[in-house]
This record gives structure tokens, C-alpha cells and sequence, in this order.
């Protein structure tokens, strides 16, 4: 029911045939659920582990708990489709930054922090 509803709201009337002609049936995934940001991991970079990566969005539902779901760390930034009390409305994000500036200082300051005790810096940011 979902991949139909997708191919009449987004137009997608190629997947019937490129599934035809496959052999195989489509899986449509997208935020917010686990397995989008498990793919993403898993494509960009191998070897991270979900609870070392961090997801920076502005939308804290689909973004930020939707990552959160998955394992990750999920932060929310304040720019964007954010609106004043996203960060309490549907559940906790893990962080909460005024910007990208303010998170981009935060990271490098644990990958700093992480530098000093001379461990092995394995947070990987991805921002939407």
C-alpha cells in the first residue's frame, strides 16, 4: 500500500517496470525510518558504528528522531523547516544548536577532546 501510495504522489510510475524487470520487488525507505540512515552508514562510510555518528537536521521528527530510532545520535539545529518548539514536541534530541556554526564548533571540540586522550576519533557528522 505504501509503494503505492509513493508512486502516485511522487510520480514513480517507472518502479512497476523497473521492478517488472528485475524480478524483484522495491523496498522505498526514507526518513524516518531506521533502515535510511542505516543505508546511509553503511554507504558512506563502513566500519561506523551507529551510536558514533551524529545526524544534524532541522526537522526533529524525521531528521532527528528518525536517526535517533536507528541508533544515532541526533541533533537538532535551529535554522531551516525549525520551528519555535520542535525540540519538545515530539520527543528529545540529543543535542539542540542555534545553527551550523555552533554545531560545527561542537564537533571539533570533542574531536579535539577525543585527539588529547590520544583515542581513535570515530564520529562521523551527517547533516541534512
Amino acid at each position: 500500500m505504501f509503494v503505492e501510495q509513493l508512486k502516485s504522489d511522487t510520480n514513480l510510475h517507472h518502479l512497476e517496470t523497473r521492478e517488472f524487470s528485475s524480478d524483484c520487488q522495491a523496498h522505498v525507505v526514507g526518513k524516518p525510518e531506521a533502515d535510511f540512515f542505516n543505508l546511509a552508514l553503511k554507504d558512506m562510510l563502513s566500519g561506523v558504528p551507529a551510536c558514533g555518528t551524529l545526524m544534524v537536521g532541522d526537522d526533529v521528527r524525521d531528521y532527528v528522531l528518525g536517526a535517533q530510532k536507528a541508533g544515532l545520535r541526533g541533533a537538532l539545529v535551529k535554522t531551516g523547516k525549525y520551528q519555535p518548539g520542535d525540540e519538545n514536541r515530539y520527543g528529545n534530541p540529543d543535542y539542540v544548536f542555534e545553527n551550523l556554526e555552533e554545531m560545527a564548533d561542537f564537533v571539533i571540540q570533542q574531536y579535539n577532546y577525543i585527539e588529547s586522550k590520544e583515542n581513535l576519533f570515530t564520529d562521523f557528522v551527517i547533516v541534512s
